[in-house]
């Protein structure tokens, strides 16, 4: 008595040919759909310069500025990461809004992912002797520190 499961070769490689070409009609619609976005947004894409001066996204310019101390050596991210990039807890907020203070700005951030993601948060305030400042000036007042 024979055991196990047995496949007719000539079904499972028909399945398998089937299983391809629906794959690759996929990935060819998938890339259709991109260049069609791409055209229909092409006078919509933002240069870094004016991403810069967009208001708002309170956990995205945390994260951004998380990442600009990490670039210049200053740890703010506790370790954790998901798929290899590093998540900004509880412990990264405190380390970040200590790091600005430790270098003479003071933020004030809504820090809210489900903000970001329902538009309700504000933009991060950014403020140096108490005078408020551009997300800009703050970083460039931090970079002169660094030498850069």
């Amino acid at each position: 008595m024979r055991r196990g499961f047995f496949v007719d070769g000539k079904k499972f490689f028909g399945a398998c040919n089937e299983i391809r070409s629906a794959a690759y009609n996929v990935q060819k619609t998938f890339w259709r759909l991109i260049i069609m976005a791409n055209e229909i947004f092409k006078d919509e894409i933002l240069s870094d310069d004016q991403l810069d001066q967009v208001a708002g996204g309170t956990f995205a310019e945390s994260y951004g500025d998380a990442r600009n101390f990490e670039k210049l050596g200053v740890k703010i991210f506790s370790g954790e990461s998901l798929v290899g990039v590093p998540i900004l807890d509880h412990e990264g907020f405190a380390n970040l809004r200590g790091a600005f203070e430790k270098y003479g700005v003071t933020i004030k951030d809504d820090g809210s992912v489900f903000g970001d993601i329902v538009g309700t948060s504000k933009a991060n305030q950014y403020f140096i002797n108490g005078k408020q400042v551009s997300r800009d000036e703050a970083w460039k007042h931090i970079n002169a520190q660094f030498g850069k």
